[in-house]
């Protein structure tokens, strides 16, 4: 197996937006000064080697944590992980979860063109079941290396 570690930090600058809030604006979708805060992003993936011959293999788990020094969002609400593996020799199967939502996804790669699918849920609110939404997403990359 292989580990591989990340961090991300996003905003550090607090970036001024004018947003255009009234009473009616839910609470989490304020933010003070007309700002937006700064986040960070921790993650870790494992590359585990297993698989059941040519058919399964390259299996791969990961786990994200978004926002880990944030006292204002729920803990379920910053945890993100999954699983991939390779199926076949051009397709990549994924399921996890994002917020406690399941999510799937697929990838067909050929020598220089990527096709990917995902569908996943996340709340929009800062508490997991605030504001839920279902989102289908399709990517379509040019490239090498696939």
């Amino acid at each position: 197996g292989r580990w591989s570690y990340g961090a991300g930090l996003y905003d550090f600058n607090w970036p001024r937006i004018r947003w255009k809030v009234n009473e009616d604006t839910p609470v989490g979708f304020r933010t003070p000064e007309e700002t937006v805060a700064a986040s960070m992003r921790l993650g870790v993936a494992y590359e585990s080697g297993l698989g059941l011959g040519s058919l399964i293999s390259d299996v791969k788990f990961a786990f994200d944590l978004d926002s880990p020094f944030s006292e204002d969002m729920g803990f379920f609400k910053k945890i993100s992980l999954g699983a991939e593996s390779r199926f076949a020799s051009i397709m990549r199967l994924r399921a996890g979860l994002h917020q406690g939502y399941p999510t799937a996804g697929a990838a067909i790669m050929l020598k220089v063109l990527k096709l990917e699918y995902a569908f996943g849920g996340e709340a929009l609110g800062r508490h997991p079941g605030q504001l839920e939404s279902w989102n289908h997403v399709i990517s379509l990359g040019l490239g090498w290396g696939y």
